[in-house]
């Protein structure tokens, strides 16, 4: 199937744009037909979704359009009709674009779930589980609402991840670009009067400047390869293999394995308490709730939850069976099921989870943010002492 981009003439004489998925554009021409709209134009939109690739809705944009939609549809406004509001009333460009693209895709048989994948990112794909999960469990507020919270407090980790790393990536910037600058413009001016000195106190300035030469000399072939390395990177990182291996990875890593895990284990509480809340199968919930775990290795550990649900624990005892899970969401699942209060339970286990990764986070940054500016400033003053170095043996050369 091919998506086009249309626009179109209601009965009313009302003008309307947007996207259509069909297998010709004579398929197309008929799909809106058949909705009450004559095209006036009809095009494909393969540049059109590369531009969406490139501007899809920001995280807390995206948490934004899920509480609205949420909203619309506890007041029981039809989804098609809550996106086309959505798609009018929209703060950003972006989500209006999203909301038409969904509505499009309504229009041509889909389910909100399907309508939802847009593209392949990690946020849309999640908002599309939690959209699945919605539709199958009939609690598709509470789903909307429980996936924006897991969106915010994802958008708040990188927020403070970023504010952590910003000066120290300034620094690295910074000592990168004064090696570049030595080699590459004070390089043509020295390369004759070092060659005159066998002063070792000069062999960090000859290293500095021999880097400068190869990209002076080479310069073709450091882009090509620049380019080739790149795009190899990003072909290894997509496959299945890899992002398992890196899920893994992060998951096992000394200082950050108990941030990863509590995000992870808390929107999966987040969703399946939302789902129980609602009435949905507590094996199901499980089901449903994996799926919207992004790191893979955790979700695979999940796995053996539903098992021990089908064959009879209960859930507080299928949670206990999540070998590392943390042990609040188990102890607080217990205490739900012996008051009657297993779903808000679940939550409140999840928010506590959320909420420890966040200070962890906090920490690490603390404690990673001085260091790595140590460490810049390190590599910086030890390319400004080999540089000045190297001038004063060859001016001791001189004399």
């Amino acid at each position: 199937m091919t998506r086009y981009r249309y626009s179109a003439l209601t009965r009313s004489g009302q003008a309307r744009k947007g996207l259509v998925e069909a297998a010709s554009p004579e398929d197309a021409a008929r799909i809106l037909e058949g909705r009450g709209e004559l095209a006036v134009r009809i095009a494909d939109a393969r540049g059109l979704l590369r531009f969406l690739d490139s501007a899809r809705p920001g995280r807390l944009e995206l948490a934004d359009f899920m509480d609205d939609l949420a909203a619309l549809h506890k007041a029981g406004v039809p989804l098609r009709r809550a996106l086309d509001v959505l798609s009018g009333e929209a703060v950003t460009p972006r989500v209006a674009r999203l909301a038409r693209l969904m509505a499009d895709r309504l229009d041509a048989g889909a389910e909100l779930s399907a309508a939802a994948r847009v593209d392949d990112a990690n946020d849309i794909q999640l908002a599309a589980e939690l959209a699945k999960a919605g539709e199958l469990s009939g609690e598709l507020e509470l789903t909307l609402r429980a996936g924006a919270k897991v969106l915010r407090s994802q958008a708040e980790f990188v927020k403070r991840l970023r504010s952590a790393m910003a000066y120290p990536s300034f620094l690295l910037v910074l000592s990168l670009f004064a090696v570049i600058a030595l080699s590459l413009v004070a390089g043509p001016a020295l390369e004759p009067l070092l060659a005159e000195t066998t002063n070792g106190k000069a062999d960090g300035l000859r290293m500095v400047l021999g880097f400068g030469a190869f990209v002076r000399e080479q310069a073709v072939v450091v882009v090509l390869a620049l380019i080739a390395v790149s795009a190899g990177l990003v072909w290894v990182f997509q496959r299945p293999a890899v992002k398992f291996a890196l899920a893994v990875l992060r998951a096992r890593i000394p200082l950050v394995k108990g941030v990863v895990r509590d995000l992870n284990i808390g929107a999966f509480a987040q969703t399946l308490g939302a789902l129980l809340a609602g009435g949905t199968p507590a094996a199901k919930a499980v089901d449903l709730a994996r799926a919207t775990v992004a790191n893979a290795y955790w979700r695979k550990k999940l796995e053996v939850c539903g098992e021990a649900l089908r064959d009879g624990a209960s859930m507080a005892g299928a949670l206990m069976a999540v070998k590392d899970a943390p042990h609040e969401i188990s102890h607080l699942a217990m205490v739900g099921e012996e008051t009657g209060t297993l779903g808000p339970m679940v939550v409140r286990a999840s928010e506590i989870m959320l909420g420890r990764a966040l200070r962890r986070l906090d920490r690490l940054a603390a404690a990673a943010g001085p260091a790595l500016i140590v460490a810049m400033g390190g590599f910086l003053a030890w390319v400004m002492t080999s540089f000045l170095g190297g001038l004063a043996s060859i001016g001791d050369g001189v004399i």
